[in-house]
């Protein structure tokens, strides 16, 4: 393999910068590689050889799981360099070659910073999450690509392997919420404040509530709007590290539905399960109908809502008395 070297001298020639494309004339002081056969600006000579160095030292970051470092030397490198990623491409492709897919597809998601419509990067990031078994990631890297090229037969093949590989998780990709099912990220993890919020648990038993005053549905804990699979390890995180189960976290959320809607032989109606999807455990709470109205409690207040399309809608006084003669009589 041939090392390329760059020479500083007084050019005796003129030619074009491989760096900026622009002309260096003769007698210019500038950098000539004898191997490439290419001359550079001076200054762009260092600026390129400083956006290699810190290239050079996000790979090591990488590799030394150093997540946050490698993301600034990669930022700071295409910074001085934005168009040029080909070091990346060329990097993230040896990590995927050598299965070490959670590196590979970092890198490819820092090019896809800089270049959000890079089709290649969002196939080979896909293909990444797939060998991870992350398919619901892969597939939304892969219908970016086909809202880009609508005719793209890698992503559209890639796609249906993926959907393939996770079975009952195309479910979740395919249908997202709908009048019957309702996707929550967190039970009562706050996401802003890193904390539990009884608010953020209000809005998943609205939800259950709007469910019973319907025709029944699920609520699905550990994915979010954007149909990503998180699971249910930062709600876990507010419990006792004894009490960091599915038994308890069960128990936690039907206590809690009893409580906001005083309504014990309903509550004991609902049915709970904990598949796993992407690799992560969610939590699946099957709703049924209710033959009764069932109101959700805040304080002194109460509430009543139903399913309306993907969503819970509170009803006036009026419309409660109306609705419930309609749907319980």
């Amino acid at each position: 393999m041939q090392l390329v070297h760059w020479l500083t001298m007084q050019l005796k020639y003129s030619g074009y910068c491989v760096v900026c494309g622009n002309r260096i004339s003769a007698n210019e002081k500038g950098q000539w590689s004898p191997g490439l056969k290419a001359v550079r600006h001076l200054h762009c000579g260092n600026n390129a050889d400083l956006a290699d160095e810190l290239k050079r030292k996000a790979i090591d970051y990488i590799i030394a799981g150093k997540i946050d470092e490698a993301k600034n030397s990669i930022s700071d490198a295409l910074k001085i360099e934005p168009a040029n990623t080909e070091y990346l491409y060329e990097k993230a492709n040896e990590l995927f070659a050598d299965k070490q897919y959670e590196k590979s597809a970092f890198l490819y998601d820092m090019i896809i910073e800089k270049q959000p419509n890079s089709i290649y990067a969002l196939i080979n990031k896909g293909a990444a999450f797939h060998s991870l078994g992350r398919y619901t990631d892969a597939i939304v890297c892969y219908d970016k690509v086909l809202e880009l090229d609508e005719r793209n037969e890698a992503a559209r093949k890639n796609k249906e392997l993926a959907i393939n590989g996770f079975g009952r998780d195309e479910e979740v990709v395919t249908y997202g919420e709908d009048a019957s099912l309702e996707n929550k990220e967190t039970f009562r993890y706050d996401i802003k404040t890193k904390s539990p919020n009884p608010k953020v648990e209000e809005e998943t038993i609205i939800a259950v509530c709007a469910f019973l005053n319907s025709n029944g549905g699920k609520v699905r804990i550990g994915i979010s709007d954007k149909r990503t699979v998180i699971g249910l390890e930062r709600d876990y995180s507010t419990f006792k590290e004894t009490d960091r189960n599915e038994d308890f976290f069960e128990l936690h959320i039907r206590e809690k539905m009893d409580a906001m809607s005083k309504n014990r032989l309903i509550v004991s109606k609902l049915t709970f399960a904990f598949p796993i999807y992407d690799g992560k455990r969610i939590c699946e709470i099957e709703v049924p109908g209710s033959k009764e109205p069932v109101y959700f409690k805040s304080g002194q207040d109460e509430q009543f809502y139903i399913r309306d399309g993907n969503r819970s809608k509170k009803l006036s006084p009026s419309e409660i008395v109306k609705y419930c003669k309609d749907r319980f009589n």
